[in-house]
């Protein structure tokens, strides 16, 4: 028997679903935005060595630009967007594991673990309340 949420715990659910895109959001527009102006700085933080062609970073930035501005986009309108959620969830999980593995199987990019580890954390927090409100 499937269980009621009240509707105080639905609004809450709603506030942290659209704080959770809002966070993702602002994460994948910074991470776009250091590529893009200071890969150096970033690839030293995470003690990551620059790939072979520079123009990889800057295509990998453009794309966390537009996956930010699609997560702003439905965080600004949550319920129309709600279906998207369960994709940026997958994304953020691939992402996570893509970058697992590759700090796995070559150890100098073990930096790449803490942007795994925030992908895994904001994946979390974008789908405990997606889960919960899709019923």
């Amino acid at each position: 028997m499937p269980r009621t949420v009240s509707l105080a715990r639905r609004s809450t659910l709603w506030r942290w679903l659209r704080v959770s895109l809002f966070v993702g959001a602002l994460y994948d527009l910074t991470l776009s935005a250091a590529l893009l102006l200071e890969p150096g700085h970033l690839l030293a933080w995470l003690a990551v060595p620059p790939p072979a062609e520079a123009f990889y970073l800057s295509l990998i930035a453009v794309f966390l630009g537009g996956l930010g501005a699609c997560v702003l986009l439905a965080a600004s309108d949550i319920r129309r967007y709600f279906d998207l959620v369960a994709i940026l969830v997958a994304v953020r999980l691939g992402a996570c594991g893509a970058l697992a593995w590759f700090a796995w199987r070559e150890p100098r990019l073990a930096g790449l673990l803490v942007l795994a580890a925030v992908d895994a954390g904001l994946a979390l927090f974008h789908a405990g309340p997606w889960r919960i409100l899709r019923r």
